[in-house]
Order: C-alpha cells, then structure tokens, then sequence
C-alpha cells in the first residue's frame, strides 16, 4: 500500500473515536495534517536511512557534519 492509503485508515480510526459528529469536523483537519506529516516523514527517514546514510551521511532524515 501507498503511504497515504495508511495515513487514510490512520485518520479513519482517530475520528472514529470522536462521539459527537461536530467534534469530529473540527479535529479532522488538524487530526489528518498531523497523521499525514508523520507518515511522511517516517516514509522519508526509512528511504534516506536504506539510501542515502553512507553516501551522503544522513541519520534520522538530518544530515550530520563529516
């Protein structure tokens, strides 16, 4: 699966747990930002780490001093 298709489910799930539907609207788009930007970034750091981390010394998605 996409990283996205992921992230979906990971909204789905977190305004499942919101009871009332008005509440849900307001913490959706801050809820799918968040979710979004982490799977984003997790995605990201696991290619930099396979990828890049010798060639161009990356750990963790921030490049270090040589």
């Amino acid at each position: 699966l996409n990283p996205i298709e992921y992230a979906n489910k990971d909204l789905k799930r977190e305004l499942a747990k919101k009871l009332n539907f008005e509440e849900m609207v307001d913490a959706c788009e801050s809820t799918a930002l968040e979710l979004f930007n982490d799977r984003k970034m997790s995605y990201s750091e696991s290619w930099q780490a396979k990828f890049l981390d010798e060639k161009y010394n990356f750990e963790g998605g921030k490049k270090l001093a040589k």
